[in-house]
């Protein structure tokens, strides 16, 4: 989940410590020091949206809404309110909502940082209607818009971005494009101090492979289970690489996919 942050959110006053709470994690602290604001200034735009944020970090999803549909009553114009409004409707599948959102953002938003964010929850929600050529399209203005500006570039929405790219990529049969994004993403993830799931290491192992980069599929099926392996193998047609002695079968790869 993105957190966009609250200074833009304008009526920045005192928020006796809910901003720093929200940051930190203490998301029930936040929720508190919010409601304390809240009941002097209900208008409070910064202590609304913030407050929609950790009850959504919190898994109350209604609580959420209800602040967020509040912040937008007060400021229409509200990207964080908006954003993670839009969030919330995908998390739920009510794509047509996210949809909306998501374009009333496009619509309006020119910040790079806030358009990153839009394009970004646009691509998703594309993604999740099946419009994948639209979402990978989006996703790839998003990450040329990172390109720009190494500090977007460190942030983690911006990780999830590239993975994304990576996997819409090969769903479009673009494997040198998937396997380039796919490692970009291995590196800002161990960057960060990230962990790898066994999945990502299936998909960089079929990436290598499809690329010819035998080398880096071996290395990645070691964190691949067996049955996944055995998935590879008949998927690609190729026993003795994800089963055997690794030997690629000449002329095997890039036939099939999974």
């Amino acid at each position: 989940m993105f957190v966009v942050p609250l200074g833009a959110c304008s009526l920045f006053q005192s928020d006796r410590g809910a901003n720093s709470a929200l940051f930190e994690g203490a998301d029930q602290d936040a929720i508190e020091k919010y409601s304390d604001v809240l009941a002097v200034k209900p208008n409070n735009l910064n202590a609304r949206v913030g407050r929609g944020i950790a009850y959504q970090r919190a898994g109350q999803s209604q609580k959420a809404m209800r602040d967020f549909d509040r912040a937008l009553s007060i400021d229409p114009h509200s990207v964080a309110a908006r954003l993670h409004r839009g969030e919330l409707y995908l998390e739920k599948q009510m794509l047509d909502q996210a949809r909306a959102d998501a374009d009333d953002l496009l619509a309006n938003v020119t910040a790079e940082h806030d358009r990153l964010l839009a394009l970004s929850l646009s691509a998703r929600v594309y993604e999740a209607q099946g419009l994948k050529d639209r979402a990978l399209t989006d996703a790839e203005q998003a990450l040329s818009i990172a390109a720009r500006d190494p500090e977007l570039r460190q942030e983690p929405h911006y990780r999830e971005l590239v993975y994304a790219a990576a996997r819409l990529s090969y769903e479009q049969t673009d494997f040198t494009t998937a396997l380039s994004r796919l490692r970009e993403y291995f590196t800002l993830t161990q960057a960060a101090r990230g962990t790898l799931s066994e999945r990502d290491h299936y998909l960089m192992a079929l990436l290598s492979y499809l690329n010819g980069a035998y080398d880096d599929a071996r290395q990645n099926l070691q964190y691949v289970s067996a049955d996944d392996r055995r998935e590879l193998a008949t998927a690609l047609d190729d026993q003795s690489f994800f089963l055997g002695a690794g030997e690629v079968a000449t002329g095997k790869a890039a036939e099939e996919t999974p």
